[in-house]
């Protein structure tokens, strides 16, 4: 996959990431979490490998996917460490679908990263945390760039979306990231699900909801 393709395709992930501006209520949103569930979308190298392989590039296949691997291990062992707020899970980016079609089972990661069918959610509220840029609404932009993803110079972020994957918004802590400096010196897993839990502790604090 050339550059541009790749960049493409970055350009696409995100608009389907973002299926708009959710209306969940903030409050609501931060106490029901409290009680739920957050579901972390890893990315899934699956469509990527299967188009190296098909092209006889198995050795490099082999690399993107150990890249994929020790990336979600990072990120696993991030909110292993880190998130404290609520409970949580892990589902790859490949399963959304099935996810937002409603199954609720046979989808979701164990601690090893592996799909385990006996773990199920049930009717337990969640909101979906993905890895991305998040979408700027209202306080956070001019009229000109409303509803546009926050510039890359910033880096990627842990962006929060409702149910139906639609993007949350102020004054709900819908995004966090790693210090600017971080950033450039590679970025943080570990600093990003931290500020995200500390950021939603405040929240839910300051609404009264601890």
């Amino acid at each position: 996959m050339n550059r541009f393709a790749f960049a493409l395709l970055l350009v696409l992930l995100t608009i389907k990431a973002g299926q708009g501006q959710s209306d969940l209520d903030a409050v609501t949103a931060i106490t029901r979490l409290r009680h739920g569930l957050l579901l972390v979308r890893l990315p899934s190298p699956t469509a990527r490998l299967q188009a190296l392989e098909q092209a006889g590039q198995t050795q490099r296949a082999e690399q993107v996917r150990r890249q994929y691997e020790e990336q979600n291990q990072l990120i696993a062992d991030a909110f292993r460490e880190e998130f404290h707020f609520c409970r949580y899970l892990f589902v790859f980016s490949d399963a959304m679908a099935a996810l937002l079609e409603g199954r609720r089972a046979g989808i979701f990661l164990n601690a090893a990263l592996q799909p385990d069918s006996s773990l199920a959610i049930g009717d337990t509220f969640f909101l979906i945390a993905t890895i991305g840029r998040p979408v700027l609404y209202g306080s956070h932009t001019g009229s000109r760039n409303n509803g546009m993803p926050q510039p890359s110079l910033f880096g990627e972020a842990l962006v929060i979306h409702d149910a139906s994957l639609r993007q949350l918004t102020d004054p709900f802590p819908f995004s966090a990231r790693e210090d600017f400096i971080t950033h450039l010196f590679g970025g943080d897993w570990r600093k990003k699900v931290r500020n995200l839990n500390q950021r939603l502790f405040a929240f839910a604090d300051a609404v009264g909801q601890q």
